[in-house]
């Protein structure tokens, strides 16, 4: 019985294949947290991780990012969350930014 699913490339040992999609990624690159197939199957069904280091903060379907990749205007997060309750404020190049005053 073949079960592979029917678009999935047969990838060698220590690549992970995408799904939908051609192509096989590093399996070491599976749950980073950044798309590496198109189809974003290599960040799909990922195990939680305990928590983040202490220089990053934790998306909501708890993939970690550096902090200073919150609230920048950049969906960093695959499910939006580090975009979500920023307020008035963004940051730019690293420094906090509000948009009223633009100080």
């Amino acid at each position: 019985m073949d079960c592979t699913a029917p678009d999935s490339p047969v990838c060698p040992p220590g690549q992970f294949p995408c799904l939908d999609s051609a192509g096989c990624v590093d399996a070491l690159a599976r749950c980073d947290g950044q798309n590496q197939c198109l189809s974003g199957s290599d960040e799909e069904n990922c195990t939680s991780t305990q928590g983040c280091l202490v220089s990053d903060w934790m998306c909501l379907n708890r993939i970690c990012i550096p902090k200073e990749l919150r609230c920048n205007g950049v969906k960093d997060c695959l499910d939006n969350s580090d975009e979500q309750d920023c307020g008035e404020e963004r940051k730019r190049d690293g420094q906090v930014e509000n948009c009223t005053t633009g100080k």
